[in-house]
């Protein structure tokens, strides 16, 4: 989205005073997305690059109370859309997406680190809840 304050003021207008908003967006300024332009360039060329300040920035705007914000799901490969492959090659991909996946799923799941990287994370999310007039 060029103008993410936009979106979430339309989002906003719709909570109570209390209410919370989760945001999460693909991180389009991350490694993640270079992956992208290499597996679909139309889908790439969709995405503006947002990093999560500029997420922060749109929220705090709006005058959404940011309680949470980081930088999720380390290397995760299944974020790239292949959707428009052709099937065996999109199967290959999961299959690999998948196996890249396991350690840092285990890491997660099971020891409770999350690793989080502005670079190599596959996403980016916000909860915020909107504040009393």
């Amino acid at each position: 989205f060029k103008e993410p304050g936009e979106i979430l003021a339309a989002f906003s207008s719709w909570l109570k005073p209390g209410g919370k908003l989760v945001t999460w967006i693909p991180n389009t300024a991350g490694w993640i997305m270079q992956i992208q332009r290499w597996a679909d360039r139309e889908i790439y060329e969709r995405h503006e690059p947002l990093t999560l300040d500029d997420l922060l920035q749109a929220h705090r705007v709006n005058r959404l109370q940011v309680l949470e914000a980081a930088y999720a799901r380390f290397l995760d490969l299944s974020m790239v859309n292949v959707y428009r492959w052709p099937m065996e090659a999109y199967r290959r991909w999961i299959a690999l997406a998948s196996v890249v996946n396991v350690p840092f799923r285990w890491l997660e799941q099971i020891v409770g680190l999350a690793l989080q990287s502005k670079w190599f994370g596959a996403s980016t999310y916000v909860v915020a809840e909107k504040g009393s007039r």
